[in-house]
């Protein structure tokens, strides 16, 4: 009897050796209007490549999944298993007779797979083998169209290797729905991350041209260029690995050491960017600690295989999102401080600190963000760090540009209290010399009487020029802008025919017209005196005299002051404008007249260019806007 017993119960064991471990799922209620996660009890046959439960050489361990691996342990051991290895999955699923085309979403299982659905090879991602040298790994999302059409039941099994990455078998949820509406969404998240990614690459290659036109702003530029471009690898090169789907077969080992090296160099380019643009907010030892933990981690990535930085990015992670509460603060200082700053940038540091914070929960499996929510935070990222940038970079640009403004004022300022301190000398010396003959006439009127009409003219000449040097050195010195005096056509002609005695030609566009002309009539003097006796200098006695053209040209006055002496040469017309002082042998300056003329009549807002008429002489034209 107790030998029958023994007997059925082999039987049984036999008949049915599968009853008391299978893993069903039953989805005959499902509609499949969502997606079905297939989360649950799933059976495991660690380091077995099995395409069915029937060549199981073991017992299944009972896991959850998602999970890795090696947080399960068999149930007659206390030992977990290894992260390092080969396994196959396997799971049940009752379908409901009434169902769509069905497919099975795969985001990725580390390091590579193949399903197996009732016995058939569905897809290979990658190599599975049961050594590192035979496997080779692989990640692409795909969504997988399920042939259940002869059964209403689903037998999937998953064989998984693993021998690089620090997470082991399926890590994500596997979802299983409508094909159409599966292939549907990861094409819409492949495709805006690609758009975005567009966004961030013509950002980034922009301002690495603007940068090169621009060199003023120092580095600033290029490290928010190469910012952009990291981020733009980011949003292509990981989920949902847009790359990798345009990509067939793309290499695995630089995929992934590219993926995690763009989060740091993003952080690094991110953090240089910050504490160049506000060097006096940034402590030292803030700067040393980011440079050396980055740097660090950044080496891991490039020098040591992925089991090795996948494992300590979550460190990483932590330490970034504490310095993004860092740069927020440096922007804060920044603003106190009234630094050219932007509302902007406060904003898009505030967004950069959701968006990773969010980005470390999903990586440290701490709960999913929904991947809309994921480009809503890039899109902010993206707009105001543009809008930010572009304000904060225009300020910059203003800034170095008044400088460096500033700058060529003063040394003009110099130049010309250098040059009038030491042409102011002759006149004063003509006064002292009158000054020393009339002392000596006291006591021969006769001799006086001859000379006293060309002393007052020789003195009057003298204080006329001083008066002139005093008049254009206080203007020109002056940080006044406005202009307060005008002049009308008319009154210009009237102006040039008492100040010179020169022919005046007034063309017909420059007579009965009565439009007013901004300017300071005694620096206008000194140009148009300066300019004629050039005129006169480089012209013969033989020469005709320079003469003086008056017209209209469009709204403004023209002046030409034209000679007809030996002209002007190519060289000496390039270097008009430049200072370019002498003392001749009379110790007077020379070669600083057009420098000066030029100099005071942009400060008038006016316009002076030459043209040389080559053998027939040169012509100089004063250009004066209309008030």
């Amino acid at each position: 009897m107790n030998h029958r017993l023994l007997f059925a119960c082999f039987a049984l064991a036999f008949c049915f050796p599968l009853k008391a471990q299978q893993n069903w799922l039953d989805l005959t209620q499902a509609t499949f209007e969502s997606a079905v996660r297939l989360d649950g009890t799933w059976h495991f046959y660690w380091q077995e490549l099995i395409k069915s439960e029937a060549e199981a050489l073991s017992k299944p361990t009972l896991v959850n999944v998602p999970h890795d691996w090696y947080d399960e342990k068999p149930a007659d051991t206390a030992a977990y298993f290894p992260k390092h290895g080969f396994a196959t999955y396997a799971l049940n699923i009752i379908l409901p007779k009434n169902r769509p085309d069905l497919g099975l979403e795969i985001s990725q299982i580390f390091s590579a797979y193949h399903l197996i659905v009732n016995g058939k090879l569905t897809y290979q991602s990658g190599q599975v083998a049961q050594s590192r040298h035979e496997y080779t790994p692989y990640r692409e999302p795909k969504v997988h169209r399920i042939d259940a059409s002869a059964s209403d039941t689903l037998r999937i099994l998953i064989q998984a290797a693993n021998y690089d990455h620090f997470n082991s078998g399926i890590h994500y949820s596997l979802k299983l729905g409508n094909y159409e509406q599966q292939q549907k969404g990861l094409t819409s998240k492949q495709s805006t991350n690609m758009f975005l990614a567009g966004g961030l690459f013509i950002t980034g290659f922009i301002l690495l041209s603007f940068s090169l036109a621009f060199r003023q702003l120092a580095l600033q530029v290029p490290f928010y260029a190469l910012f952009s471009l990291s981020l733009m690898y980011r949003m292509v090169g990981s989920e949902p690995y847009a790359l990798h789907t345009l990509l067939n077969h793309f290499n695995y080992y630089l995929a992934i050491k590219l993926e995690y090296g763009t989060i740091h160099t993003a952080a690094l380019f991110g953090g240089l960017f910050i504490f160049f643009l506000y060097p006096k907010q940034s402590a030292k030892w803030v700067r040393v600690v980011f440079y050396s933990i980055t740097a660090l981690s950044l080496l891991i990535v490039l020098l040591f295989p992925p089991v090795v930085f996948t494992a300590t990015l979550k460190y990483y992670l932590f330490f970034i999102i504490t310095y993004v509460g860092v740069f927020i603060y440096i922007l804060f200082k920044a603003k106190m401080a009234q630094e050219y700053t932007s509302g902007y940038l406060i904003a898009a540091l505030a967004i950069v600190l959701i968006w990773t914070v969010f980005q470390a929960t999903t990586f440290l499996d701490y709960g999913s963000v929904p991947h809309a929510f994921n480009v809503v935070l890039v899109t902010g990222i993206i707009i105001a760090c543009n809008l930010a940038l572009f304000r904060t970079l225009l300020l910059k640009v203003n800034q170095t540009k008044m400088a460096e403004a500033e700058m060529d004022f003063q040394r003009s300022r110099q130049t010309m209290l250098s040059l009038i301190s030491h042409e102011i000398k002759m006149p004063v010396a003509t006064l002292q010399m009158n000054m020393e003959i009339m002392k000596a006439s006291i006591n021969n009127t006769e001799k006086f009487d001859e000379i006293k009409e060309k002393l007052i003219r020789i003195s009057a000449e003298s204080v006329e020029s001083i008066k002139r040097m005093l008049n254009d050195f206080l203007y020109f010195m002056s940080t006044k802008k406005e202009i307060n005096d005008s002049i009308a056509m008319a009154e210009m002609g009237t102006f040039l025919a008492e100040n010179w005695s020169l022919k005046l030609v007034l063309k017909e566009s420059a007579q009965g017209k009565d439009n007013l002309y901004l300017t300071e009539k005694l620096a206008l003097k000194y140009i148009i005196n300066t300019l004629i006796i050039n005129a006169q200098k480089y012209s013969d006695e033989q020469d005709e005299r320079p003469e003086l053209i008056l017209s209209q040209v469009n709204e403004d006055m023209l002046l030409e002051i034209r000679d007809y002496g030996i002209g002007i040469s190519a060289d000496q017309l390039s270097n008009l404008g430049k200072p370019q002082a002498k003392i001749n042998q009379d110790q007077e300056v020379s070669g600083m007249g057009y420098y000066l003329a030029n100099e005071l009549a942009k400060r008038l807002g006016h316009h002076i260019w030459v043209i040389s008429r080559g053998k027939e002489g040169t012509s100089v034209f004063i250009q004066m806007k209309r008030k």
